[in-house]
C-alpha cells in the first residue's frame, strides 16, 4: 500500500497543507494512474469522435448498439470532474502545487 500511496499520492512534505486529513487525496499530476486516465480519456474522444457524427447521420439504426457505450463514457467524464479535483499541479516555478484551494 505504501508503494502505491508514494507513486499516486503527493508526499506529505512535498506539498505544504492547510488540513492534515486532505494530504491523501491528491492525487500527484505524473502518477501512472493519471497517466492510465488520460490515455483512456483520449481513446473515449476517438470514439465519440467516429461515432458521434454515425450516430447523428443514421438516426433509429442500432440506438440500443449506442446506448451502453453512451452510459460508459458519461459515466467515465463525470468521475474525471471528481479526480480533476483531486489532483495536484505543477506550478510556473516547477514546484508541486496541491492545495485544495489552489485545486
Amino acid at each position: 500500500v505504501s508503494m502505491i500511496e508514494d507513486d499516486v499520492f503527493l508526499s506529505v512534505s512535498s506539498v505544504p497543507r492547510l488540513f492534515e486529513e486532505s494530504r491523501q487525496c491528491i492525487i500527484h499530476p505524473d502518477a501512472k494512474l493519471r497517466l492510465a486516465w488520460d490515455l483512456v480519456a483520449l481513446l473515449l474522444i476517438a470514439e465519440a469522435a467516429t461515432v458521434l457524427p454515425l450516430d447523428l447521420a443514421f438516426q433509429g439504426i442500432g440506438l440500443e448498439a449506442v446506448l451502453l457505450p453512451d452510459i460508459v463514457t458519461t459515466s467515465f467524464w463525470s468521475a474525471d470532474i471528481v479526480l480533476g479535483f483531486n489532483t495536484g499541479f505543477v506550478t510556473a516555478r516547477g514546484k508541486l502545487g496541491g492545495d485544495r484551494t489552489a485545486i
